[in-house]
Order: C-alpha cells, then structure tokens, then sequence
C-alpha cells in the first residue's frame, strides 16, 4: 500500500492505497485511521499482561544466572585441568632431563610441546568465558522496555521507529483486506516466547478482534 493525502474543502486527508496488480482493492483507498488504529489493536493484542510480562522477566534472569553460573564452572574446572597438564609438565621435564638417548629426548620434547599447547587452548578457553562485561538490566534494558509495550516505538511518530516496531513484531509482511482487516500475522520469535510462557493460566492483553494464533 502507499501513503497519501486527499484534499479535500477545508484540509487535507490521509489515506492509503493498494497498489498490488490484480487486487480487487487496486487503487482503491482506505483512511489512514481504519489501518492504523486497526494495527494499533493488533499489536496491543500482542503485548504482553503486566503479570506475564513479571514472569518472563524472571524466567530470563533466571535463565541467565544460570548461564553466568555455569561459565564460572566451567573455568573453575580448566583451572583444574591445567593445574594436572602442569603436573604432568614437571614429570616429563624430570624425565627430559635425566634421558641419554636422543629418541628419548625428542619423544619427551613432543610431549612438552603437546601439554604446553593444551595449557594454551584451555588458557585462550578461560579468557573467552569470563562473566559479563554488564549485568542483566544493563544489557536488556532496551528490549525489554520494548517488549513491554511496543506500541510505543510506533507514537514516537518517526519512520524508521515505525518500520522499526513492525520488524519487530512481525516475522514478515502483514496483509490488510479492506473487507476483513488484518489477516492472521506471523509473529516474531520474542512475541512466540511470550505466548509459549503464557500458557493457559496466564494470557497475553485480550486479542480483541484479532483471529486465534496457530498452534
């Protein structure tokens, strides 16, 4: 559809129009309000109740502590692998040192070298599992803020805050039918989370006008 503006006696006013060949609704317009407040209600159907969102909010963090639990494990746990390599380290040394056959040198030397690489990898392994650099809040501040109500991208008024919301929430193209309104959308992962947590105790804002989601 394009956006344009009629004029009319006194002012000028907005509509849209379908410019898809073949449509039975080709170059015929539709007040900009019937869409936009129809998509309004579409997305606040989408936005999640107060106590669902609480709940999501606390499914995540909890989901991420333990994340950050388990990177702490882990590097605990190479510490320990590299305090045994460096065990083994010694031993091969001791041995290195007392050896007199030069097959048995070099055998002792590929062994250093293989523990000294090990030692390397689980080194570069610890550094790149380290605890976050910000906390929960920090770090999803803004998506969750969106999250909580999307709608309020859109009353920003600037286009790519609109373009924006719409990308989104949406996992592709919404349709409009002039007769119908909105078709069915397909909704983006974040609002799939949602419903998915929701379950049948707890619900998203009642989808007023909006037809069921598939399963």
């Amino acid at each position: 559809m394009t956006a344009a503006w009629s004029k009319g006696r006194n002012s000028l006013y907005p509509y849209y129009m379908c410019r898809q060949r073949g449509c039975s609704g080709e170059k015929k317009s539709i007040p900009r309000a019937r869409i936009e407040d129809a998509l309004h209600d579409m997305v606040k159907a989408l936005t999640p109740a107060p106590s669902l969102f609480r709940l999501a909010n606390e499914i995540f963090q909890d989901f991420w502590k333990k994340r950050a639990n388990a990177g702490r494990e882990r590097i605990t746990q190479m510490r320990v692998e590299i305090g045994q390599i460096e065990r083994k380290l010694a031993q091969v040394v001791d041995r290195l040192v007392e050896a007199d056959s030069g097959a048995i040198v070099r055998a002792y030397e590929q062994k250093v070298d293989e523990l000294e690489r090990q030692k390397l990898i689980l080194a570069e392994k610890i550094a790149k599992c380290g605890t976050p650099a910000r906390d929960y809040q920090s770090t999803f501040q803004t998506a969750l803020k969106f999250l909580a109500n999307p709608w309020n991208l859109w009353e920003s008024g600037r286009l790519e805050d609109r373009r924006a919301m719409l990308k989104l929430v949406f996992g592709g193209k919404i349709v409009f039918d002039r007769f119908e309104g909105f078709q069915t959308p397909e909704i983006s992962l974040p609002f799939k989370a949602l419903r998915a947590i929701s379950g049948p105790e707890k619900e998203m804002v009642p989808a007023a006008g909006i037809e069921p989601a598939a399963p």
